[in-house]
């Protein structure tokens, strides 16, 4: 192996590493979230007649999007810079049958202890122009490693 090639090598690892890591988190994140969600479903289910999850969903943004919206806002490839810049990294999808089902859920859910709400943005009450209609939460949930 040549010079170039143990410095080419070098570099991959030294910046593969924390990203695997750092999508780890995010794995781990959606985990808990999803279990959250779980849980609140089991609740509802015994306390109503019918159940206002009907499904749950998630999603890890792959690579390639990670780095097109890096590219997108003009910044490098960094763990910083997809911690501080790109926030849905991580996605629960909670579908609810009715808009009241969904504020209900996500007032139940922001109501635990462990979740911080960073920001909300809700196009049921504003509805994009497209008609697209969601209420988006993003959030910050610990994750607890050994």
């Amino acid at each position: 192996m040549t010079e170039k090639d143990k410095e080419f090598t070098g570099m991959i690892r030294e910046y593969t590493m924390p990203y695997r890591e750092l999508m780890a988190y995010y794995r781990c994140a959606i985990m808990e979230a999803e279990t959250k969600f779980k849980v609140l479903s089991e609740e509802l289910s015994l306390e109503y007649d019918r159940n206002p999850i009907e499904t749950v969903k998630t999603r890890l943004k792959s690579a390639e999007s990670i780095v097109d919206k890096l590219m997108t806002k003009g910044l490098q490839l960094t763990v910083e810079n997809i911690e501080n810049h790109i926030f849905d990294v991580a996605g629960v999808r909670v579908i609810c049958g009715f808009p009241s089902d969904i504020y209900a859920i996500s007032e139940a859910f922001l109501n635990q202890d462990d979740i911080t709400l960073i920001a909300r943005k809700d196009h049921i009450q504003n509805p994009k122009p497209n008609g697209y209609r969601s209420l988006h939460l993003i959030v910050e949930i610990p994750i607890f490693l050994h």
